[in-house]
C-alpha cells in the first residue's frame, strides 16, 4: 500500500492538472478520525489532570483543617486558663476572629 501511495504521489507530480487533496473524501475521513482521537485523548488527560489536582487540593485543604484545629484547640485551653482575647491574638498571632469564635462557642457550653 505504501509503494501505491508513494506511485500515485510521483504521478501526481507529473500530471498537468493539480488534485486538491484536502477536497478528497479519504482524507477528509482522516481528518474527522484524528479530531475525534485528539478529543477523546484530551478528554482523557483533563480527567486525569483533575484527579491529580483534587487529590492535591484535598491534601492542601486537610492540612489547612488540620492546622485551624490545632489553633482552636490552643486558643480554648488558653481561654480557660484566663487569657483575654486580645493576648492570644497578640502572643499566638492568631486571627481575631477565630479567636472570637472559639470563646463565643465556650460561653455556649
Amino acid at each position: 500500500m505504501t509503494n501505491l501511495q508513494k506511485q500515485v504521489i510521483k504521478i501526481q507530480g507529473t500530471m498537468p492538472f493539480t488534485y486538491n487533496l484536502e477536497e478528497d473524501i479519504r482524507f477528509q475521513q482522516g481528518v474527522e478520525i484524528g479530531i475525534k482521537r485528539g478529543l477523546k485523548l484530551a478528554k482523557e488527560r483533563r480527567i486525569k489532570l483533575g484527579e491529580e489536582r483534587g487529590i492535591k487540593l484535598g491534601k492542601e485543604q486537610g492540612i489547612k483543617l488540620g492546622e485551624e484545629r490545632e489553633q482552636r484547640t490552643r486558643i480554648k485551653k488558653l481561654l480557660l486558663k484566663g487569657f483575654s482575647q486580645d493576648q492570644i491574638v497578640d502572643w499566638m498571632e492568631y486571627e481575631k476572629k477565630l479567636v472570637l469564635e472559639v470563646q463565643n462557642k465556650l460561653q455556649k457550653s
